[in-house]
């Protein structure tokens, strides 16, 4: 974790590894004047050092790490790691080589690490995160309340009848009627892991500090799946086609590594039966990339159709099997 117990130890001692450069060009948002854009990292812990009664602003920073936010390199001092159960869960972790992008980093650590800052009495509304990943939140300093429950159908349909209407304040049935929600409270030095395609809302009671990771575990991916494919209004749309979001076609490329992987390993016992959590996982990326087969990673790029069949035919055998 990084040496940091207040906003004041993020920029000081210049020149020391996990340290944020002043001029680091951080994504925040004002939620008291509605704007989002790059803010300097010194003119935003400024603005945290403010009572919070003066402050004209209301901050919410949400920014993946960049090697050149900070002095030193992340190479030899990284700034915090992600566990390493959850990283060789993650959908890209089986890759061979190094690959740049959200799910993976230029050092091949697993997927990057994002910061949260954010002042007291700010919020996000309910959303699954983009592209149905998992989260894993660390709380370094402050306080976090989270408003959660789980995908399921009537919950993912109530979320989407929500979103479609541009997510109004008042609605007769969402949040109310979320089965098996939960509220929870974190505080300094608590984690929260919520599976792929959990819905979930934030508020912030204190000034805070947070480490979080998405990433996509393999296991989850026929829940995620569902999820990626259906509408959820303009608001998702506008999140999902903005610049600096992580592209569905990374994504789409790992599914595929992953396909090849699983339909080479589950074969080589001639015709295997596979297990109920098995047969799930390839059926869900079958029917997802069938309709892909231009977006492929070089390993596949003159083969994706002969991935396909070795997937049904797996299928078939454990069908005919059960």
């Amino acid at each position: 974790r990084p040496p940091w117990h207040s906003f004041a130890d993020v920029l000081t001692k210049s020149g020391e590894k996990r340290k944020i450069k002043p001029g680091a060009m951080l994504k925040c948002a004002d939620l008291n004047g509605i704007s989002k854009g790059d803010r300097r990292a010194d003119w935003i812990f400024r603005e945290f050092a403010r009572p919070p009664e003066e402050r004209e602003h209301l901050l919410n920073c949400i920014h993946k790490t960049e090697a050149s936010d900070f002095f030193g390199t992340m190479g030899d001092a990284p700034i915090a790691s992600m566990p390493t159960a959850l990283r060789e869960a993650n959908l890209s972790e089986p890759l061979a080589g190094v690959r740049e992008g959200w799910w993976r980093t230029p050092t091949g650590a697993g997927p990057p690490l994002f910061l949260l800052f954010s002042m007291q009495g700010t919020s996000m509304s309910y959303h699954v995160d983009l592209w149905a990943t998992a989260v894993l939140y660390h709380i370094l300093w402050g306080a976090k309340m989270f408003v959660c429950a789980p995908p399921t159908a009537v919950n993912l349909r109530l979320l989407q009848q929500w979103q479609e209407l541009n997510e109004p304040s008042e609605h007769p049935d969402f949040p109310g009627k979320l089965e098996s929600a939960q509220v929870l409270t974190l505080t300094a030095g608590q984690s929260l892991l919520l599976p792929s395609g959990w819905i979930h809302a934030v508020f912030t009671p204190l000034d805070s500090c947070v480490l979080g990771w998405n990433w996509q575990p393999k296991q989850q991916l026929p829940a995620a799946l569902s999820i990626v494919r259906a509408s959820w209004g303009e608001m998702t749309k506008e999140i999902r086609q903005e610049q600096r979001a992580f592209p569905i076609s990374e994504l789409t490329k790992s599914m595929w590594t992953l396909l090849v992987e699983l339909t080479r390993e589950l074969g080589r016992a001639g015709a295997p039966s596979l297990t109920r959590q098995q047969a799930n996982l390839v059926r869900a990326l079958a029917s997802y990339l069938c309709k892909r087969c231009n977006v492929t990673p070089r390993e596949v790029k003159q083969q994706p159709h002969e991935v396909l069949a070795r997937a049904d035919k797996l299928l078939a055998h454990t069908v005919a099997g059960e």
